[in-house]
């Protein structure tokens, strides 16, 4: 009995050690649970932000646009007629996320829109956007509403103004037009978050997913926000089905817009939960097994317990292993969305851009529709290179990438990027000047992931090129027998922080506020990525004010050198 006695105290010892063990891990690991969930909600809170950032930056463009033909109606004595209506149509067709669009007088009654002058006569004298944007400055920012039900056709839209102005200041009237929420929501319900929600600064909502009545929703409670316009809560409570789930917030540059994303706090720890349970479970199963062990002394028991063990860390290796490819198969799935989704609009934009810029239908009567025709391409295809940028880097982290390796001599790969970076260049006033050190210099490589990373780092070089508007591109063998490409601007440079910091995706500079152009984050890491997919490297040589000089090594094991000619 004594024997027994000193087995359940030695056993209470170790069996307190393993709990208390245990319990720190399950604390751990939730905390690592969340911590990951915050990563997603953020990642698609950024990817939200900027779609809906695009959206009414592409309708203000419209609107724009559409302010000469409207002060040249008013001055003929109101001639609204169908020519002007054709003009409103085109802006409609651009931007799919219009319900309708038209000319409100300064006595608050509609004149023309896309349907024509057959509902002209409404009175919307009545509407909040027609009562303010009449008394603002002439030159107030774009006015956008919450969602109200719409004259004439009574559906659910958000109003969106811009106020007509004269010369000297005067009040000519209002563009307006309707946001169509199921617009967002369905770019919202792609994302593959539990809920994503668009409210203005003050909380209340504009659109929502998944779909239901909010106009008896309470205001979304914001969680405050930092610098940048983000913020986290991981115990965060909707008002519209009062789930609680993991939110991430972003404040949308330049408008009064927050996004939140939200992911299922239960269902996001079920997992964990599972692994909690099995834990607690194992406890007690070891606990029952030990005082059996230790009052019958039995081998067989004590090998019944290793079994046992043995038995739950195969199930855990199982699910962990279920768990992985379910993600990557989430992963995948979403990629291909994305691709189909966000790149075939941008190429028709692109496309229809290029024709309007080009006026292969017949020359344009106001020669400012060719400028407006060059800015809509000029920002479909930014974003078109952003959201390729994002796909490219996930199939690289996803280890989803394809490699297509043959031999490719580096001058033609260099003279392609310099052809690609001509039009950027010349926008932006910069030279472009080749050093070729290395004639006759063979890769064996990816060539369109070589190509797109030099590309990423002349168009950064050219965006932040400093006063002498020069950047120089340079190619060299090194010294192992590798080849070497560094990209060099005298631009503000970057401390060592922000160098760092701009290596990470969806990370810039803290400086770039003094840096002229935007950047999303994205060339940089995804350039490294190519790089290292190489077995090459990336390295950043940059301080304020002395400019950056971004170098990619090859190693030797990939580069033949022949003789030039």
């Amino acid at each position: 009995m004594l024997r027994v006695w000193k087995v359940l105290i030695a056993f209470g010892v170790v069996y307190a050690a393993v709990a208390a063990s245990t319990g720190a891990l399950l604390v751990v690991d939730r905390n690592a649970e969340l911590v990951a969930g915050e990563r997603r909600a953020s990642l698609l809170a950024d990817i939200a932000a900027e779609h809906v950032r695009q959206v009414v930056f592409a309708i203000d463009l419209g609107f724009a646009a559409l302010d000469d033909d409207v002060r040249a109606a008013v001055r003929q004595g109101a001639h609204f007629d169908e020519a002007l209506a054709d003009r409103f149509r085109v802006v409609t067709r651009l931007a799919p996320a219009l319900l309708g669009i038209g000319y409100v007088d300064i006595e608050g009654a509609f004149r023309v829109g896309a349907s024509g002058t057959a509902t002209a006569g409404i009175d919307l004298s009545d509407r909040d956007y027609f009562q303010e944007l009449r008394d603002a400055r002439a030159d107030a920012p774009l006015w956008i509403g919450v969602p109200i039900v719409s004259r004439p056709d009574g559906s659910l839209s958000v109003p969106i103004a811009r106020r007509v102005s004269a010369p000297d200041g005067a009040f000519l009237g209002v563009i307006a037009a309707r946001l169509d929420p199921r617009y967002f929501n369905r770019f919202f319900g792609a994302l593959g978050a539990d809920a994503v929600a668009l409210v203005k600064v003050d909380g209340r909502f504009v659109a929502r997913f998944p779909d239901g009545d909010l106009s008896g929703a309470a205001p979304l409670a914001i969680v405050p926000l930092d610098a940048r316009g983000r913020g986290i809560d991981r115990d965060f409570v909707s008002p519209v089905d009062g789930v609680a789930r993991i939110a991430a917030f972003r404040r949308i540059d330049a408008l009064p817009f927050v996004v939140e994303v939200g992911m299922d706090l239960d269902a996001w720890l079920a997992n964990w939960r599972w692994r909690r349970d099995a834990a607690l479970a194992a406890l007690g199963v070891l606990a029952l097994i030990a005082v059996v062990g230790a009052w019958t002394l039995d081998i067989r028991q004590r090998a019944q317990a290793v079994r046992m063990r043995a038995d739950a860390d195969r199930r855990i290796a199982e699910t962990a292993r279920d768990l992985a490819q379910h993600a990557d198969r989430k992963k995948t799935e979403f990629l291909a969305h994305m691709s189909h989704e966000l790149r075939t609009p941008l190429n028709a934009i692109i496309g229809f851009s290029q024709m309007m810029e080009g006026e292969i239908l017949g020359p344009h009567r106001q020669t400012r529709y060719r400028e407006y025709s060059a800015d809509i391409r000029f920002s479909a295809e930014h974003l078109l290179a952003v959201v390729n940028n994002i796909l490219d880097l996930a199939r690289v982290e996803a280890g989803k990438w394809i490699v297509e390796e043959n031999d490719h001599a580096a001058a033609d790969l260099v003279a392609d990027v310099m052809r690609l970076a001509k039009d950027r260049a010349a926008r932006e006033n910069v030279r472009v000047e080749l050093r070729d050190e290395a004639p006759g210099a063979v890769l064996r490589c990816d060539a369109r992931a070589i190509v797109q990373v030099l590309l990423n780092l002349v168009i950064n070089a050219i965006k932040f090129a400093g006063e002498d508007r020069l950047v120089r591109v340079d190619v060299a063998r090194t010294r192992a027998g590798g080849l070497a490409f560094a990209v060099a601007d005298r631009g503000p440079g970057m401390s060592d922080e922000d160098a760092a910091r701009a290596l990470r995706p969806f990370e810039t500079a803290a400086q770039s506020g003094s840096r002229k152009q935007q950047d999303t984050g994205l060339g940089l890491p995804l350039a490294r990525a190519f790089a290292e997919m190489h077995e090459g490297s990336l390295r950043l040589t940059t301080a304020p004010g002395q400019g950056t000089v971004v170098t990619v090594e090859l190693p030797a094991a990939r580069v033949i050198f022949r003789a030039a000619g």
